[in-house]
C-alpha cells in the first residue's frame, strides 16, 4: 500500500502544460438538459411549407412502414394534393405568433422555464424545445443543450401515450443526432406518462370544471388519434395506454362507463385502424337521439390543426347534420398554469438524484 502511495506522487502532472498541450482547453459539462419534443408544425400556412412539412413526417418509415421505392413516389403526389387541401384548413386555426402547436409548445417551454428557475439552485437546469418534424429540429435542440454545458440529458417526448409511430421516432431520431458527439451526455427517455397522477388529475378537473360552468353533456367523447391495427399486431401498446387513460378518467370523475364512448379519429388510406372511428361514434350518437356531446382529445398536450380543425369543426358539422343539436370540444393542456405546475413537479421527480 505504501509503495502504491508514493507511486501516485510522481503522477501528478499538470494535465496540459507538462505534458506539451497548452492549446487543449477542458470543457466542464455540469448542466441537466430537459428536451421536450413535440410533433411539428409546418412554418407557415402556405402550401409550400405544409408540402415541405408532410414530405418529412410522412417520410419517417415509423410513420408510414412501406418498402421505400413504392412509398416515396406515392409522397410525392399525395403531399402535393394534401397540401393545397390543407392550406385554407391551416389559415382558419393560425395564430398571430405562428400555428397553435408552435405557439402553445412555446409557451410551455417558458412556462417550465419560469418554475424550474425558480426552484433549482445554481440555474443547474436548461430546457429546449425540438420538433421531430419542422422547426427547431431535435438536431438543433440537443446541439443547443450540448453545447450549453449540459452532461444529463431528459428526453419529454410531449406524447402522454406511447407509440412505436411517436416517441420511438423520438428516440431513434435523438440517438441519430448524436451519433458523432465525442463526448456523450447522460441520456434519460420519458416513455409514456399518460397513467402518472398529475396528467389523469388535470384532464378529469378540466372535465369537472368544463361542467361545472356549461353544464353537462349527455355523452363524454374520449378521441385518440388513430393507428393502423397492423401497427397494434406487431406489438404497438398504444391502443392499450389509450384504453387504460379512458379507464383511469372514468374512474377519477366517478361517472358511468355507459357515459363514456372511446373512438379513433384520423384515419387514412385503405388499411384497417383502430376502431369505431370518431366519426362514426359522433353520427350514431344524432341518430339514436343524443342531442349534446363534449369531446376530449387526451393524446394532445398542445391543441393544434387536428384538434381545431378535424375534431372540434368538422366532427361538430357531422353531429349537427345527422340531428345532434350541442358539440362541445374540451381544449388540450396548452398553457394551462395547473398543467404547468403537474409538468415541472414530472420533470423534478424525473432528475432528481441524477447523479
Amino acid at each position: 500500500m505504501a509503495i502504491i502511495d508514493n507511486f501516485k506522487k510522481y503522477l501528478k502532472f499538470k494535465v496540459n502544460d507538462e505534458l506539451g498541450n497548452s492549446d487543449l482547453v477542458k470543457k466542464e459539462n455540469k448542466l441537466t438538459g430537459i428536451l421536450l419534443v413535440n410533433l411539428g408544425t409546418p412554418d407557415y400556412f402556405d402550401s409550400k411549407d405544409i408540402r415541405k412539412y408532410l414530405m418529412e413526417f410522412l417520410s419517417d418509415p415509423k410513420v408510414i412502414n412501406l418498402p421505400r421505392l413504392i412509398w416515396i413516389p406515392i409522397l410525392y403526389f399525395v403531399s402535393l394534393l394534401r397540401s393545397r387541401k390543407l392550406e385554407q384548413s391551416y389559415a382558419k386555426i393560425w395564430m398571430r405568433d405562428g400555428s397553435p402547436l408552435s405557439v402553445y409548445s412555446k409557451r410551455q417551454l417558458l412556462g417550465l422555464e419560469n418554475r424550474l428557475d425558480n426552484e433549482e439552485s445554481n440555474n443547474s437546469v436548461k430546457l429546449s424545445l425540438g420538433m421531430r418534424y419542422g422547426k427547431p429540429s431535435i438536431k438543433e435542440s440537443l446541439n443547443d443543450l450540448i453545447r450549453g454545458g449540459c452532461n444529463k440529458i431528459l428526453i419529454l417526448p410531449l406524447y402522454p401515450q406511447y407509440s412505436y409511430t411517436t416517441t420511438a421516432s423520438v428516440m431513434c431520431e435523438v440517438y441519430h443526432c448524436i451519433r458523432n458527439v465525442r463526448d456523450l451526455p447522460e441520456i434519460r427517455f420519458i416513455k409514456r406518462f399518460y397513467n402518472e397522477n398529475f396528467y389523469i388529475k388535470f384532464l378529469t378537473e378540466k372535465i369537472s370544471s368544463f361542467w361545472k360552468e356549461k353544464g353537462r353533456s349527455e355523452k363524454l367523447i374520449i378521441s385518440f388519434h388513430g393507428l393502423p391495427v397492423n401497427s397494434i399486431n406487431k406489438g404497438d401498446p398504444y391502443y392499450y395506454d389509450c384504453i387504460d387513460t379512458a379507464n383511469l378518467i372514468c374512474n377519477e370523475l366517478n361517472i358511468p362507463k355507459e357515459d363514456i364512448e372511446i373512438s379513433f379519429q384520423s384515419h387514412f388510406g385503405f388499411g384497417k385502424w383502430l376502431k369505431p372511428y370518431t366519426s362514426h361514434v359522433v353520427k350514431r350518437l344524432a341518430r339514436n337521439g343524443v342531442s349534446s356531446v363534449d369531446i376530449i382529445c387526451p393524446g394532445f398536450v398542445s391543441d393544434c390543426l387536428e384538434t381545431l380543425e378535424d375534431v372540434q369543426e368538422g366532427y361538430k358539422k357531422e353531429f349537427l347534420e345527422f340531428g345532434g343539436k350541442i358539440f362541445r370540444y374540451i381544449s388540450a393542456p396548452n398553457d394551462n398554469n395547473l398543467w404547468l405546475d403537474g409538468m415541472s413537479d414530472f420533470i423534478k421527480n424525473n432528475i432528481k438524484n441524477w447523479n
